[in-house]
This record gives structure tokens, sequence and C-alpha cells, in this order.
């Protein structure tokens, strides 16, 4: 059963979708998105691979979610998993540049796909990694879901970036945590999460999937910094990384990296307010620390005799 109800108190949607509640808990030794496991999911739409589809031999893998969330007519596959590794314990910190990279353009060109049907109003990239933030199969994969509407949050972060602009740009550096060619991580003045980063364009662009792939190296050295710098201060926590993109000309396209190891408790659900247990401005400062120690350590062992 798929149902989109109108949500009329925040003026929001509910997605009804009885299926999930199928969906398996993949343990390590049982994993469907392992290596040789290939029969366990539906039939691969792309792979980066060597070798005949859905065997191994593949370095990233894209299938249709076998529990898919929304039911479009007009696509196939509105709900589709980028396996990002064959490696069922990575993480981004651990992929090199060149592959984060050539996830990034297999993020592009899905989003490309599905935002050309007439029914997709809006899709939303996403990222669970850990139970907290959502995992029900801790193999590292990304999901990529096709809407009929736009969500309310995007709508008012249009509004917001049309008035205001990414914060970013009045900051005057104290919540900049890094920048890569073209790209910039930052924490934002409003942060709802302790360590929360947002990764975007310097100038404004709205369309992620209009990215020249020139330029997804520099952006994959950015996430791989910022998530390693994350890791570096908190740990092994759960985490969401989500893209925001738009095909509005007002729009800022971004990535946000939120922590979620303190969780939601019932004040934020009761009020929508959050509670952030670290100012972004402190964030920034030691997440530029943290970048600086791990990278300058990798530096120093590579230079070592």
């Amino acid at each position: 059963m798929h149902e989109i109800r109108a949500e009329p108190i925040e003026n929001s949607w509910i997605l009804l979708c009885e299926n999930r509640s199928k969906r398996p808990r993949g343990t390590d030794d049982r994993c469907p998105f392992c290596p040789g496991r290939e029969a366990m999911t539906p039939p691969e739409i792309f792979a980066i691979r060597e070798g005949p589809p859905d065997r191994p031999g593949w370095r990233i893998r894209v299938i249709p979610n076998k529990y898919p969330a929304v039911d479009l007519p007009d696509l196939k596959t509105p709900h589709e998993i980028v396996i990002e590794t064959p490696d069922h314990n990575a993480d981004i910190p651990d992929y090199t540049a060149e592959h984060l990279r050539d996830l990034l353009l297999v993020f592009r060109d899905r989003l490309r796909e599905m935002c050309s049907k007439k029914d997709v109003k809006y899709v939303q990239l996403f990222r669970n990694k850990g139970a907290r933030a959502g995992a029900s199969i801790f193999h590292p994969h990304t999901q990529i879901l096709a809407l009929p509407f736009v969500p309310r949050r995007i709508k008012s972060e249009l509004e917001f970036i049309r008035e205001e602009g990414l914060d970013f740009e009045r900051d005057g550096g104290t919540r900049t945590v890094a920048e890569c060619g073209n790209f910039i991580a930052f924490a934002p003045y409003f942060s709802r999460f302790p360590y929360e980063i947002w990764v975007a364009p310097r100038v404004k662009r709205p369309d992620f999937s209009k990215t020249g792939e020139g330029e997804l190296l520099h952006l994959a050295l950015l996430l791989k910094k910022s998530v390693t710098a994350l890791k570096h201060i908190l740990g092994e926590i759960p985490y969401n990384l989500i893209l925001h993109t738009l095909k509005d000309r007002d729009f800022h396209w971004h990535f946000e990296i939120l922590p979620r190891y303190e969780g939601l408790a019932g004040f934020e659900v009761a009020t929508g307010v959050y509670m952030n247990s670290k100012s972004p401005e402190r964030a920034a400062s030691d997440l530029r620390a943290a970048i600086k120690e791990e990278f300058d350590e990798r530096r120093d062992s590579q230079t070592s005799v």
C-alpha cells in the first residue's frame, strides 16, 4: 500500500508505505549488499564494475529499493539504493578521493535521470549511517527517492536563500570548517545538531545535477575531510548525509552532515524546536583543528622514511 496524505497542521505530507515494515535487518553474516549475494537484491540499474551484471566485480552498484516508499506511474524505480562499496565496514573517511568522486558522479547522473520524469517534482538523496540515524542495513549505501511534491522544508529553504543567501556569505570565517576548489564547508548559524556541517558551492548554484565532472574531486575531498573531522572528535557516531537541490534559479544546493549521537527527545518532537549543546562557532573551531591534525599526520606519515 502506498498513499500520500496531506498533513494540514504543518502544511506538509505523510507517506503511508506499509511495505516498509517488511524491510530486512541485515546482519553482517547475511548482508544482501555484500559481494556474492547479488541474487538477494533486485537486478541492478547501473554499476561501475568488471564482468556481467548482478555478479561480483562491482565497485559501485545501483538497485531498485525492494521496499519503496512511493509509487509513481511515470517512474519504474522511484526509490533507488546506491551500494557505495563492496566493503561492508567502510565509511566515507575510508574511501579514496577518486572513489568518492565516482560515487558523486553516480549520484549526479541518477538525479538527472529521475528529475527528467514528468511526475517528479523533487528528488531526495540521503544516507543513514548507524541505527540511530535510521539505517536498517549497515553496509554503506545511499538512497535516492523521487517525490511528486516539493517538501515544506525545501520550500522554506528556498524562501530563506532567496531573501538572505546561505549564511556563510556573511560569516567572516568564524564558522568556516574547510574550503576546496569552488566549495566550502561551514557550520550554519542556525545549526540544529552539535557539529552540523553544510557543504556548498561558494557561488549560488541551484541544481547539483549540473555540477561538472571536473569539480567533483574537490567536492569529494571536502566531504571526506568533513566526515573525517567528525569522527576524529566524536568517534564512530551515527549521522545522516543529505543533499538538498532544486531547479529553481534562486536555490543554492548543499549537502548537510547531521551527527545524530544525541538524538531527538520529547521536547524537539513536541515543539519542532531543537536544543543544540554545541555552538556552531565552537564546533567549527574544533572541526578545523581536527582536519589539521588528521591530514597533517597523514602527510607526515606519507613523507616519513
